[in-house]
Parts: C-alpha cells; sequence; structure tokens
C-alpha cells in the first residue's frame, strides 16, 4: 500500500492549508505576520512536511511572502491592490444585491430594518465595531435571499 502514503500526506497539506489561508483571511494571521513552519506546525497539531507544502501554497495564492532574514509572512498588500480589490468588491456586491432584492421576502425585508435600526443606534453611541457588524448582517441577509451565502 505504498501509493496510499502520498495521498495521505496531500490531504493533510490540503487541511492544513485551509486552516492557516482561514487565519489570514479573518485576520488571525494579519500582514506581516511571520509563518514560522514549527510554531505552525504545533499549533495545527502536524508534522511540519505539510506546514511546508500549504506555506508554499499560500505563497503561490498571493497571500504570503518570503522575507529575507525573516522567512515567510503573510503578505500585505499595496494601496493600488486595496483598490483593484475593492473595485471588484463594488462590482460583485451590486449584483449579489440586486439578486436579493429581486427575491427577498417580507420576513427579510423585517430584519433588514431591524439591523439598520441597529446601525443606526450604534451610530448614534459611536459604536463602530457593532455598526459595522450589523451593517454585514443586514447585507447577509440580502444576499442569502438571492441565493448566495
Amino acid at each position: 500500500m505504498p501509493l496510499s502514503l502520498p495521498v495521505e500526506a496531500r490531504l493533510l497539506a490540503d487541511q492544513v492549508y485551509e486552516r492557516i489561508h482561514q487565519a489570514i483571511m479573518s485576520g488571525e494571521l494579519p500582514a506581516g505576520a511571520r509563518l514560522r513552519v514549527r510554531d505552525l506546525a504545533a499549533q495545527v497539531g502536524t508534522s511540519v512536511m505539510p506546514v511546508r507544502e500549504a506555506i508554499r501554497r499560500l505563497q503561490e495564492a498571493g497571500l504570503a511572502e518570503s522575507s529575507p532574514h525573516r522567512g515567510a509572512v503573510v503578505k500585505a498588500l499595496s494601496l493600488e491592490e486595496l483598490v483593484h480589490v475593492y473595485e471588484v468588491r463594488t462590482h460583485l456586491e451590486a449584483l449579489a444585491a440586486s439578486g436579493g432584492a429581486a427575491r427577498i421576502d417580507s420576513a427579510g425585508v423585517e430584519r433588514m430594518e431591524n439591523e439598520f435600526a441597529a446601525m443606526r443606534r450604534s451610530l448614534d453611541e459611536h459604536r463602530a465595531v457593532d455598526y459595522l457588524d450589523h451593517d454585514e448582517a443586514l447585507l447577509a441577509t440580502l444576499y442569502v435571499a438571492g441565493g448566495n451565502p
């Protein structure tokens, strides 16, 4: 059964990649954070090989980069890259919103109205994080109504 070993290792590397990718996307591993192979391996409970493979894939995906004397780090986006990301995001969000607006039911509209009221309260009380949370919940309601969670 020697052919099964590389497949199992690959599956483990996929799982490690997904976990580190998720940590980067959620901000748990912010831009500039060092991706220390041994530390990550200990955190995810694997040997160093799947972590090395995951970091290589993160570099290929543009989420990590090698830094002299530091090893791999989470890549920071330049202002130009952020502008490009947000330009595309505005088009995608408009598309998702129009799909939701065409299909939302009265319960969804009520949820959105409640979230909007909570946003206004958060704004009045200078609670920016709560405001953003309610904004995300409002948009999620709209996107889900369009069949796009």
